[in-house]
């Protein structure tokens, strides 16, 4: 293979790996927080339907859940099939996450190896490329979370297909977690990921190293 389609297929698969980067690092900020997950009980009234005692010590053992250190207690059988399914959503992302981030270094050093006398143009494209997408995906998300319940409704159809995410009203599982809770954690997320593709993106665009020196010198 020549060495110019090795560094397009490289910087393809750069892009990629980095957009996905920027939203699963996102993500692992907060999947395991339980400072952060607190914070959000005690915004939604959680403290005061089931007590700040036994709220910080349920989210310990979710927290703890998520993270295989250990079993599941409080819950029904029903709420407990639920968190297993989520667990393995969150291993699943976290498996994709970890070998993400492991390509995009091994593709980043390649770029210089490959692009020696313009390697810093050849990242500014991948910066403005994963930003610039990264920044349209969240807007796309944004016009779709205008109705978050449906929203999160239809995250539940794809990732538990086997449907059992229904529980009534008075479940301890959503007294634990309310929508409320949900909508914060997806906020924060949103914002965590464009902040990251917004300096990718200007990083990207600033001289010295940017495209936009690149584009000054091709004119």
């Amino acid at each position: 293979m020549k060495r110019k389609n090795l560094l397009k297929i490289t910087l393809i698969i750069s892009i990629v790996s980095l957009i996905i980067v920027i939203f699963l690092s996102s993500f692992a900020q907060l999947a395991f927080n339980k400072e952060y997950y607190l914070s959000l009980q005690r915004k939604h009234g959680v403290y005061e339907t089931l007590g700040e005692n036994q709220t910080v010590n349920m989210t310990e053992n979710v927290v703890g859940f998520l993270q295989g250190k250990n079993d599941l207690a409080y819950f029904s059988d029903d709420e407990k099939s639920h968190m297993q399914d989520v667990k393995g959503v969150f291993n699943n992302l976290f498996g994709i996450f970890y070998p993400s981030l492991f390509i995009f270094i091994v593709c980043f050093v390649m770029i210089i190896y490959l692009d020696k006398k313009d390697a810093l143009h050849s990242i500014s494209e991948v910066f403005v490329y994963a930003g610039g997408i990264s920044i349209l995906i969240l807007i796309i998300f944004f016009l779709l979370s205008i109705n978050f319940s449906d929203l999160f409704m239809n995250f539940h159809k794809v990732f538990f297909p086997q449907g059992n995410y229904l529980f009534p009203r008075d479940s301890l599982l959503l007294k634990l977690f309310p929508e409320g809770f949900f909508k914060d954690f997806a906020i924060r997320i949103f914002v965590y990921s464009a902040i990251k593709a917004g300096i990718l993106l200007a990083i990207g665009l600033s001289p010295p190293s940017g495209l936009a020196k690149h584009k000054a010198r091709a004119d």
